[in-house]
Order: C-alpha cells, then structure tokens, then sequence
C-alpha cells in the first residue's frame, strides 16, 4: 500500500488478486469515520460506545465505517469519530464484524480476520 492508496483501492487490488494480506494492513493503518454513541461518565465528561447494528446481509452484529464521513448517512448514531482500523479492531468485542463502507457498495470483514489481526497488533513503542 503506498501512502496515498486508500483502503477501498487496498480492498479492490485484493480482490482482482486474490492476495488480502496488504488489504488487512490498509485495514489497520487507515483512518475511518467512525458512528458512535454518546454516554455521560460523569457529571463533567463524556464517553462513547461505537455503534454496533445488525448487519443487513447476515443479522450477526457488525459496526460500519468509512473513509468518507458522507457514506454513513444512513448509519442512526448520534456522532462519527475517526479512528484507525488498529484501533477499532482492538476494542470491539469478539462477536462484532466490521464493513468498510465505500461510494459504490461495501467490504465484510469477517470475524476470524478480526480476531487475527487483534493477536498480531503490536502496541506502539
């Protein structure tokens, strides 16, 4: 991936290849748009859930991202924030898929994956 290929490129040059290896790396390093949820800590600050929803295609709970804020239209959250892929992968539970979200359509990505790329992240430092 070079630094100005977006994840939907990394996905579409995957699929005409067969080889997602550079696609689940764009994954990691590519920052989305993010639905969440606002929820009060405390009287002074504010947290967030990501919004998690079924998805359409298998009713299994998935959260939908985006690199473009305007393809989450039709996602009910309150806000969107942006993280990276790494980010996000690591803080949804187990049970939670991730769809990229693209201008003509979207990309799955499956649980194994997710839960592959969790036990191969390293923490920065």
């Amino acid at each position: 991936m070079t630094t100005s290929e977006t994840f939907e490129q990394a996905v579409k040059e995957a699929i005409s290849t067969g080889d997602y290896l550079p696609a689940w790396k764009a994954l990691v390093n590519t920052e989305f748009f993010v639905p969440v949820t606002v929820r009060k800590v405390d009287a002074e600050t504010e947290g967030f859930n990501v919004y998690i929803q079924k998805n359409p295609q298998d009713g299994e709970p998935c959260v939908f991202v985006s690199e473009q804020e305007a393809c989450l239209q039709e996602v009910p959250s309150s806000r969107t924030i942006k993280m990276f892929g790494g980010q996000l992968v690591g803080m949804l539970r187990p049970d939670v898929s991730i769809v990229a979200l693209f201008s003509d359509g979207g990309f799955g990505v499956p649980l194994d994956v997710i839960a592959w790329l969790r036990s191969n992240i390293k923490p920065a430092g």
